[in-house]
């Protein structure tokens, strides 16, 4: 008789522990659904948030913090995207000058790029550029600081960091 009551305890435990696990799974998922709705809904503020931020921008700044803005945003130019270029091929570029503060269109024509330190921090690209209202292309060279995530264009008459213009 001993055996059957041994046999009934260890059933009743496992039963006990199988119901435990079925409810902390259920209230597992319960959460987590929670969880991706509250995300959904933050990512949907989020984009709210950006265009009410655009429009409030838009409105309160002058054109050129507009520009100032606008190139902040832009992702950086790195030398990886120049890697990848043909020699002679053609890029646009845009180019914030120091003083005055400006924003110029730039077409840069990829020669060549080489690193200057063994472990590519640094690297500089050479070729040609010309800004948007000049006639003639001139020997440039953009350098490219990793560490700064920067690419500063030197050889213009106008000089300052650049991005990639989209």
């Amino acid at each position: 008789m001993g055996d059957i009551s041994q046999w009934i305890l260890v059933g009743t435990v496992w039963l006990a522990i199988y119901l435990g696990a079925k409810w902390i799974d259920t209230a597992h998922k319960k959460h987590e659904s929670d969880l991706n709705r509250v995300r959904e809904e933050i990512n949907d503020l989020r984009e709210i948030l950006t265009a009410v931020a655009s429009d409030v921008e838009r409105f309160a700044c002058t054109p050129e913090e507009q520009g100032r803005r606008r190139f902040d945003r832009l992702p950086a130019l790195l030398p990886e995207s120049l890697a990848s270029c043909n020699s002679g091929q053609e890029l646009s570029l845009l180019l914030r000058t120091v003083i005055p503060e400006r924003i110029i269109p730039v077409r840069y024509r990829h020669r060549e790029l080489t690193y200057r330190s063994p472990d590519q921090k640094d690297a500089v690209a050479y070729g040609e550029a010309k800004l948007a209202e000049a006639a003639e292309f001139s020997e440039v060279r953009i350098l490219f600081s990793r560490p700064n995530r920067t690419a500063t264009l030197r050889g213009l008459a106008e000089e300052g960091n650049v991005k990639e213009g989209r």
